[in-house]
């Protein structure tokens, strides 16, 4: 898919468990990730939280439907 993985793409990691820390409620995620969408997930699932996904981009959407559950809604938006 021409996607590099590289673990400084995952630098923001600790800033984001802080970050969902201090807010309560349902998560939502504008634009995924291939690492961004499974921490999200795993993270909002041990928390009990609802996690929606919006992607415009196909190859990206493809990776995050992956993750689709009752407690993860991943949507794709064309425009």
């Amino acid at each position: 898919m021409g996607m590099k993985l590289h673990p400084k793409y995952c630098s923001y990691f600790a800033m984001l468990v802080k970050a969902l820390e201090k807010v309560p409620g349902d998560v939502l995620e504008m634009g995924t990730g291939p690492n961004s969408t499974f921490f999200l997930h795993w993270l909002c699932l041990d928390q009990g939280r609802q996690l929606c996904s919006y992607e415009n981009s196909e190859p990206y959407y493809k990776i995050a439907k992956v993750c689709e559950s009752p407690a993860h809604k991943v949507f794709f938006v064309e425009d």
